[in-house]
Protein backbone atom coordinates (compact mmCIF):
# COMPACT_ATOMS: atom_id res chain seq x y z
CA UNK A 1 0.00 0.00 0.00
CA UNK A 2 1.31 3.27 -0.67
CA UNK A 3 1.84 5.34 2.46
CA UNK A 4 3.19 8.69 1.67
CA UNK A 5 5.17 10.95 3.19
CA UNK A 6 4.33 13.92 4.75
CA UNK A 7 6.18 17.47 4.36
CA UNK A 8 6.39 20.38 5.70
CA UNK A 9 8.11 23.55 4.91
CA UNK A 10 8.37 26.23 6.92
CA UNK A 11 9.99 28.78 9.99
CA UNK A 12 9.26 30.37 12.98
CA UNK A 13 5.73 28.81 13.03
CA UNK A 14 4.84 27.17 16.32
CA UNK A 15 1.40 28.65 16.48
CA UNK A 16 0.42 27.90 13.17
CA UNK A 17 2.08 24.13 13.64
CA UNK A 18 -0.27 23.46 16.95
CA UNK A 19 -3.25 23.09 14.98
CA UNK A 20 -1.86 21.36 11.53
CA UNK A 21 0.07 18.79 13.41
CA UNK A 22 -2.99 17.57 15.62
CA UNK A 23 -5.07 16.95 12.50
CA UNK A 24 -2.25 15.30 11.10
CA UNK A 25 -2.08 13.24 14.02
CA UNK A 26 -5.84 13.01 14.59
CA UNK A 27 -6.41 11.89 10.97
CA UNK A 28 -4.17 8.67 11.58
CA UNK A 29 -0.89 10.16 10.06
CA UNK A 30 1.95 8.35 11.77
CA UNK A 31 4.21 10.79 13.51
CA UNK A 32 7.30 8.85 12.29
CA UNK A 33 5.81 9.68 8.49
CA UNK A 34 5.86 13.56 9.51
CA UNK A 35 9.23 15.54 8.38
CA UNK A 36 9.53 19.55 8.98
CA UNK A 37 11.86 21.15 6.82
CA UNK A 38 12.72 24.18 8.96
CA UNK A 39 14.68 27.11 7.55
CA UNK A 40 14.00 30.66 6.66
CA UNK A 41 13.67 32.11 2.65
CA UNK A 42 16.51 35.33 2.47
CA UNK A 43 13.86 37.77 2.15
CA UNK A 44 12.18 36.74 5.40
CA UNK A 45 13.28 38.51 8.59
CA UNK A 46 15.53 36.09 10.48
CA UNK A 47 18.70 36.54 13.02
CA UNK A 48 19.45 32.87 13.08
CA UNK A 49 19.04 30.23 10.75
CA UNK A 50 16.71 28.05 12.56
CA UNK A 51 13.59 29.11 14.04
CA UNK A 52 13.84 30.53 17.91
CA UNK A 53 9.95 30.49 18.70
CA UNK A 54 9.24 27.33 20.23
CA UNK A 55 8.85 25.59 17.07
CA UNK A 56 11.94 23.39 17.42
CA UNK A 57 10.78 22.04 20.98
CA UNK A 58 7.31 21.35 19.84
CA UNK A 59 8.31 18.97 16.95
CA UNK A 60 10.13 17.67 19.82
CA UNK A 61 7.50 16.85 22.11
CA UNK A 62 5.31 15.35 19.53
CA UNK A 63 7.96 13.34 17.72
CA UNK A 64 7.88 15.01 14.92
CA UNK A 65 11.40 14.75 12.50
CA UNK A 66 13.18 17.90 11.91
CA UNK A 67 15.21 18.61 9.15
CA UNK A 68 17.38 21.21 9.12
CA UNK A 69 17.94 23.64 5.84
CA UNK A 70 19.29 26.49 6.55
CA UNK A 71 18.56 29.53 4.55
CA UNK A 72 16.87 28.64 1.38
CA UNK A 73 14.94 30.47 -1.22
CA UNK A 74 11.60 28.96 -1.99
CA UNK A 75 12.27 27.02 -4.98
CA UNK A 76 15.62 25.60 -2.83
CA UNK A 77 13.56 24.17 -0.16
CA UNK A 78 10.87 23.01 -2.95
CA UNK A 79 14.01 20.74 -4.95
CA UNK A 80 15.20 19.60 -1.07
CA UNK A 81 12.97 17.93 -0.24
CA UNK A 82 12.86 16.12 -3.65
CA UNK A 83 16.60 15.40 -3.48
CA UNK A 84 16.17 14.08 0.17
CA UNK A 85 12.88 11.91 -0.05
CA UNK A 86 14.34 10.13 -3.89
CA UNK A 87 14.01 6.92 -3.06
CA UNK A 88 10.51 6.88 -0.93
CA UNK A 89 7.24 6.06 -3.18
CA UNK A 90 5.47 9.09 -2.19
CA UNK A 91 5.13 12.48 -0.85
CA UNK A 92 2.13 14.58 0.61
CA UNK A 93 2.61 18.31 1.00
CA UNK A 94 1.09 20.50 3.20
CA UNK A 95 1.49 24.24 4.69
CA UNK A 96 1.65 25.02 8.18
CA UNK A 97 -1.37 27.30 7.71
CA UNK A 98 -3.34 24.00 6.71
CA UNK A 99 -5.98 21.23 8.18
CA UNK A 100 -6.64 17.98 7.02
CA UNK A 101 -9.64 16.48 7.75
CA UNK A 102 -10.64 12.56 6.85
CA UNK A 103 -8.83 9.07 7.16
CA UNK A 104 -5.68 8.72 6.41
CA UNK A 105 -5.49 4.62 5.85
CA UNK A 106 -8.57 5.13 4.43
CA UNK A 107 -6.82 7.70 1.51
CA UNK A 108 -3.59 5.56 1.46
CA UNK A 109 -5.68 2.21 0.25
CA UNK A 110 -7.68 5.03 -2.32
CA UNK A 111 -4.25 6.24 -3.19
CA UNK A 112 -3.20 2.65 -4.29
CA UNK A 113 -6.19 1.90 -5.94
CA UNK A 114 -6.01 4.59 -7.99
CA UNK A 115 -2.37 4.13 -8.54
CA UNK A 116 -2.97 0.76 -9.96
CA UNK A 117 -4.78 1.75 -12.19
CA UNK A 118 -3.44 5.45 -13.79
CA UNK A 119 0.17 5.23 -13.83
CA UNK A 120 -0.03 9.67 -13.17
CA UNK A 121 3.01 11.01 -11.29
CA UNK A 122 0.56 13.57 -9.21
CA UNK A 123 -2.50 13.17 -7.38
CA UNK A 124 -5.08 15.96 -5.79
CA UNK A 125 -7.40 15.74 -2.59
CA UNK A 126 -10.40 18.30 -1.78
CA UNK A 127 -9.29 21.79 -1.11
CA UNK A 128 -10.73 24.51 0.68
CA UNK A 129 -9.60 28.07 1.38
CA UNK A 130 -11.12 29.59 4.85
CA UNK A 131 -9.62 32.89 3.75
CA UNK A 132 -11.72 32.78 0.54
CA UNK A 133 -8.34 33.71 -1.19
CA UNK A 134 -7.90 30.72 -3.14
CA UNK A 135 -11.63 30.29 -4.22
CA UNK A 136 -10.94 28.79 -7.75
CA UNK A 137 -8.99 25.71 -6.19
CA UNK A 138 -11.29 23.31 -5.36
CA UNK A 139 -8.55 20.84 -6.21
CA UNK A 140 -5.07 20.97 -5.96
CA UNK A 141 -2.01 18.46 -6.77
CA UNK A 142 -0.61 17.19 -2.94
CA UNK A 143 0.98 13.62 -3.75
CA UNK A 144 3.97 13.34 -5.74
CA UNK A 145 5.28 9.98 -6.95
CA UNK A 146 8.82 9.53 -7.98
CA UNK A 147 10.33 12.12 -6.30
CA UNK A 148 13.79 11.40 -8.12
CA UNK A 149 12.44 12.67 -11.19
CA UNK A 150 10.76 15.77 -9.57
CA UNK A 151 11.91 19.64 -9.46
CA UNK A 152 11.38 22.81 -9.45
CA UNK A 153 12.36 26.00 -11.55
CA UNK A 154 11.61 29.52 -12.25
CA UNK A 155 8.93 30.07 -9.81
CA UNK A 156 8.05 27.99 -7.23
CA UNK A 157 4.74 26.74 -8.23
CA UNK A 158 6.36 25.37 -11.24
CA UNK A 159 6.76 21.76 -11.12
CA UNK A 160 8.52 19.55 -13.59
CA UNK A 161 8.55 15.90 -14.31
CA UNK A 162 11.33 14.68 -15.93
CA UNK A 163 11.63 18.00 -17.45
CA UNK A 164 8.05 18.67 -18.75
CA UNK A 165 5.99 20.94 -16.79
CA UNK A 166 2.48 19.70 -14.66
CA UNK A 167 -0.17 21.39 -14.21
CA UNK A 168 -0.94 20.92 -10.50
CA UNK A 169 -4.12 22.49 -10.19
CA UNK A 170 -6.10 19.94 -12.84
CA UNK A 171 -4.71 16.71 -10.95
CA UNK A 172 -6.77 13.83 -10.91
CA UNK A 173 -8.36 13.87 -7.35
CA UNK A 174 -8.21 11.10 -5.02
CA UNK A 175 -10.77 10.76 -2.46
CA UNK A 176 -10.68 10.40 1.47
CA UNK A 177 -9.08 13.99 3.03
CA UNK A 178 -10.00 17.48 2.38
CA UNK A 179 -7.11 19.97 2.99
CA UNK A 180 -8.39 23.19 4.83
CA UNK A 181 -6.22 26.24 4.54
CA UNK A 182 -6.60 29.08 7.16
CA UNK A 183 -3.96 31.81 8.05
CA UNK A 184 -5.75 33.18 11.08
CA UNK A 185 -3.82 30.39 12.50
CA UNK A 186 -0.68 32.48 13.03
CA UNK A 187 -0.74 35.92 14.81
CA UNK A 188 -1.09 39.02 13.15
CA UNK A 189 2.25 40.06 13.37
CA UNK A 190 3.73 36.80 12.20
CA UNK A 191 1.12 36.81 9.48
CA UNK A 192 2.26 40.30 8.70
CA UNK A 193 5.22 39.36 8.28
CA UNK A 194 4.68 36.45 5.70
CA UNK A 195 2.44 39.31 3.51
CA UNK A 196 5.95 41.78 3.84
CA UNK A 197 8.10 38.73 2.51
CA UNK A 198 6.03 37.99 -0.23
CA UNK A 199 5.73 41.79 -1.71
CA UNK A 200 9.91 41.23 -2.01
CA UNK A 201 10.10 37.71 -3.04
CA UNK A 202 7.00 37.71 -5.90
CA UNK A 203 8.81 40.04 -7.80
CA UNK A 204 12.69 39.28 -7.39
CA UNK A 205 11.18 35.41 -8.54
CA UNK A 206 9.35 37.14 -11.79
CA UNK A 207 12.32 38.42 -12.46
CA UNK A 208 14.76 35.60 -11.79
CA UNK A 209 12.39 33.62 -14.13
CA UNK A 210 12.35 36.06 -17.26
CA UNK A 211 16.19 36.02 -16.64
CA UNK A 212 16.17 32.65 -17.45
CA UNK A 213 13.94 32.49 -20.22
CA UNK A 214 16.14 35.63 -21.61
CA UNK A 215 13.21 37.92 -21.47
CA UNK A 216 12.73 41.60 -20.62
CA UNK A 217 9.94 43.08 -18.99
CA UNK A 218 8.14 46.41 -19.88
CA UNK A 219 7.75 48.36 -17.70
CA UNK A 220 3.85 49.64 -15.82
CA UNK A 221 2.16 52.21 -17.34
CA UNK A 222 -0.15 53.35 -14.35
CA UNK A 223 -1.54 57.09 -13.62
CA UNK A 224 -2.68 57.47 -9.57
CA UNK A 225 -4.74 60.89 -9.59
CA UNK A 226 -5.11 62.82 -6.38
CA UNK A 227 -8.62 61.84 -6.40
CA UNK A 228 -7.99 58.27 -5.93
CA UNK A 229 -8.64 56.80 -9.50
CA UNK A 230 -6.29 54.84 -10.74
CA UNK A 231 -5.75 53.91 -14.57
CA UNK A 232 -3.71 52.30 -17.05
CA UNK A 233 -1.97 48.73 -17.51
CA UNK A 234 0.73 46.64 -15.96
CA UNK A 235 2.36 43.84 -18.35
CA UNK A 236 3.21 40.40 -16.74
CA UNK A 237 4.66 36.83 -18.27
CA UNK A 238 3.08 33.94 -17.97
CA UNK A 239 4.20 30.20 -18.83
CA UNK A 240 1.31 27.93 -20.55
CA UNK A 241 1.81 24.38 -21.68
CA UNK A 242 5.69 24.87 -21.85
CA UNK A 243 5.87 28.45 -23.46
CA UNK A 244 5.99 31.70 -22.41
CA UNK A 245 3.36 34.33 -22.88
CA UNK A 246 3.16 38.15 -22.62
CA UNK A 247 0.30 39.29 -20.87
CA UNK A 248 -1.17 42.47 -19.83
CA UNK A 249 -3.80 43.62 -17.30
CA UNK A 250 -6.07 46.80 -17.22
CA UNK A 251 -6.35 48.90 -14.08
CA UNK A 252 -9.14 50.85 -13.53
CA UNK A 253 -10.09 51.34 -9.89
CA UNK A 254 -12.38 54.84 -10.50
CA UNK A 255 -12.77 57.21 -7.47
CA UNK A 256 -16.46 57.81 -5.95
CA UNK A 257 -16.56 61.05 -8.00
CA UNK A 258 -15.43 59.36 -11.16
CA UNK A 259 -17.14 56.50 -11.21
CA UNK A 260 -19.39 55.48 -13.78
CA UNK A 261 -21.33 58.51 -14.88
CA UNK A 262 -18.79 60.86 -14.16
CA UNK A 263 -15.42 61.14 -16.88
CA UNK A 264 -15.19 57.93 -18.95
CA UNK A 265 -12.07 55.50 -19.42
CA UNK A 266 -11.03 56.26 -22.48
CA UNK A 267 -11.42 52.72 -24.43
CA UNK A 268 -10.87 54.87 -28.56
CA UNK A 269 -7.41 55.39 -29.34
CA UNK A 270 -8.06 59.17 -30.57
CA UNK A 271 -5.51 59.41 -32.96
CA UNK A 272 -6.20 55.86 -34.71
CA UNK A 273 -9.49 55.27 -33.93
CA UNK A 274 -8.72 51.70 -33.10
CA UNK A 275 -10.86 50.17 -29.95
CA UNK A 276 -8.23 49.43 -27.00
CA UNK A 277 -8.00 48.42 -23.71
CA UNK A 278 -4.68 48.76 -23.02
CA UNK A 279 -2.38 49.82 -25.73
CA UNK A 280 -2.56 51.36 -29.34
CA UNK A 281 -0.32 48.49 -31.44
CA UNK A 282 -0.33 51.35 -34.41
CA UNK A 283 1.01 54.33 -32.69
CA UNK A 284 1.30 53.01 -28.93
CA UNK A 285 -0.60 55.16 -27.62
CA UNK A 286 -1.51 54.70 -23.91
CA UNK A 287 -5.37 53.45 -22.82
CA UNK A 288 -6.37 54.94 -19.63
CA UNK A 289 -5.72 58.77 -20.64
CA UNK A 290 -8.59 60.99 -19.60
CA UNK A 291 -11.24 62.12 -22.12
Amino acid sequence: MIEPKVIIIGFNEVDALKTCIPSLLESGVPKEDIYFFDGPFPEFPHEYDYSTDGTLDYLKEQGIEVVACGEMTHMDKQNYRFEYFKDETALFYIDCDETIVGDWKKFCEALTKVRSKYPFQTFGVTFCDMDMYYTDRSYRGRIFLDANNWNVKGRHWHFYYKGNRVDLSKPYVVGGLQVFHDSSCRPKTREQQMVSFQKVYTPKEQKMNLQQQGLDLPPDKVQCHPCGCTIGYVFFYEQKDGKVERRGREINIRCRNHSPGGRKFQRLCPHCKLHTQLKCEKCNYIAGEWS
